[in-house]
């Protein structure tokens, strides 16, 4: 018996500390379910070439310029826009105690969109953000530091799928749009 309980505890606590294969989930600011695995994506139940358009449209609408698209492979980029240090404000990392601080954040958008079937599209959104850091040097003046990438929290992913799945709101009670 004690021959099995030994690798019979190590194989479980090894199990406890491998990822679920579940991919995580979070709500947008309008409430839809945004998920992660690799990156963000949300579902819809309607054709690829109705989401393409509309995802073109919400990024406009949200202030993004499309820089390139692929219709055929199903990817689009927009190019690097000023963002602000609020509207992703946990993206870049600060360090407690430091004289360093980010002014400014920039980021861009990379979208894909794939027909998983028929009759489902899955609309994945990843966005590369910088910040730009400042620091008091030793005679009191502050000083650019430089550009760092940062790490995405969705915040800004969430903004293009509120945009996108609010355009199919109408549609969303009969037949259901969006996958929950």
């Amino acid at each position: 018996m004690r021959k099995l309980g030994a690798p019979l505890v190590a194989l479980l606590l090894l199990i406890s500390c491998t990822k679920s294969s579940k991919p995580e989930k979070f709500l947008s600011d309008r409430g839809y379910q945004v998920f992660f695995d690799q990156s963000y994506y949300v579902e819809l139940e309607m054709p690829f070439d109705d989401v393409w358009a509309t995802v073109v449209v919400a990024l406009q609408d949200i202030g993004w310029n499309v820089d390139a698209q692929t219709e055929i492979s199903g990817m689009m980029t927009t190019g690097m826009a000023t963002i602000g240090t609020n509207r992703d404000r946990y993206a870049c990392r600060e360090w407690p105690g430091s004289r360093t601080r980010v002014d400014e954040m920039r980021c861009k958008l990379a979208v894909h969109v794939a027909a998983e079937n028929e009759t489902v599209t899955r609309v994945r959104a990843s966005a590369d953000i910088e910040g730009r850091y400042v620091y008091f040097t030793t005679r009191g003046d502050e000083k650019v530091g430089g550009w760092w990438p940062c790490s995405s929290t969705g915040k800004i992913e969430s903004e293009l799928f509120d945009a996108l799945l609010s355009r199919f709101e109408p549609l969303k009670y009969d037949p259901p749009v969006y996958r929950r």
